[in-house]
């Protein structure tokens, strides 16, 4: 059975790959941004996309070998994930020209734990501390596979959520990636709260001493009081109006997290993850932010998992 299975993702990567070429050869008219001018995906990469959609996530069995995964974010955690026994897989699809691959790592022994997405590529202590979290908590991280870059071809992922050309129309975004927008939204089905990760530059925009008719910055006390480690929440109405999101501010400042709360509506919506979920999710939104270079990330993970009432795994 299995044999058979590897035959035939290596039959259907080669007819992949060998359609790839002619594509590239004769890139279709009128394309934004083909594959042809933005860098074609190598053989191997669409095979590991083609894997993913296998869903190899959910069996053992179809975890790529770690020694033949090439993205140093992965090779960089491969201890980790061999020890925990996670499972690596990929995942892709294309949508307007643009080649999307990702990268994921599941917890086959507790599959029903948090789901992380991770937009930016060259954030690698976000990565260790969502690869930590999948580890100890269960669920799964799911990864833009960038190159080690922000941008993905010169898009930024957290910059390009929009449905409809109304969702898009405040943004820098060309038109609506309705694709791009619902594969994120569904990794989340059935998960009680929405997480994503990030680092920021010291000294740059993301920071708790913020204060704006969007954004407001709330700093803690103790351990996680630099200003650049913080958590991200959002909501459609301001503080002042939102018992809710108060009560919320209040649990993550009594726990020691530093907290900036985004006033969203659809008139100031960056088309960011949190402004998306914000205006066309009921669920709570939690983007851990830590500075680059930091080692405060993971406890990070461990005060807000705990603070919202999730349990360790192992």
């Amino acid at each position: 059975m299995r044999s058979n299975l590897a035959l035939a993702v290596r039959t259907l990567a080669l007819s992949v790959v060998l359609a790839a070429g002619a594509a590239q050869s004769a890139p279709s008219p009128g394309a934004d941004r083909s594959a042809h001018d933005a860098g074609a995906v190598d053989g191997g990469a669409l095979q590991m996309a083609i894997l993913g959609r296998l869903r190899g996530d959910r069996g053992a069995g179809n975890c790529l070998d770690l020694s033949e995964v090439g993205d140093r974010d992965v090779q960089r955690n491969a201890g980790a994930i061999r020890a925990a026994g996670l499972c690596v897989t990929a995942d892709g699809f294309s949508e307007q020209g643009y080649d999307w691959r990702f990268t994921i790592i599941s917890n086959p022994k507790a599959r029903r734990g948090p789901v992380w997405y991770l937009p930016h590529d060259d954030e690698s202590e976000a990565f260790d501390a969502a690869v930590y979290a999948v580890a100890r908590y269960g669920g799964r991280l799911v990864a833009v596979d960038g190159n080690e870059g922000r941008n993905y071809r010169g898009i930024d992922p957290n910059r390009h959520f929009a449905v409809s050309a109304q969702d898009a129309r405040p943004c820098a975004m060309r038109g609506p990636a309705p694709q791009y927008t619902r594969y994120v939204m569904g990794l989340f089905r059935g998960a009680r709260h929405i997480f994503s990760m990030h680092n920021n530059t010291r000294g740059g925009g993301v920071t708790v001493n913020v204060n704006t008719n969007k954004v407001r910055g709330f700093q803690a006390s103790g351990r996680f009081s630099d200003p650049d480690h913080l958590v991200y929440i959002a909501s459609r109405r301001p503080l002042s109006q939102d018992r809710d999101a108060r009560a919320l501010r209040d649990k993550l400042l009594g726990a020691g997290l530093s907290v900036v709360h985004e006033t969203v509506t659809r008139q100031n919506s960056d088309c960011s993850f949190s402004n998306h979920v914000a205006l066309h999710d009921r669920r709570d939104y939690f983007n851990i932010e830590a500075v680059h270079g930091s080692t405060l990330q993971k406890a990070m993970v461990d005060t807000l998992l705990a603070t919202l009432g999730y349990r360790p795994v192992r």
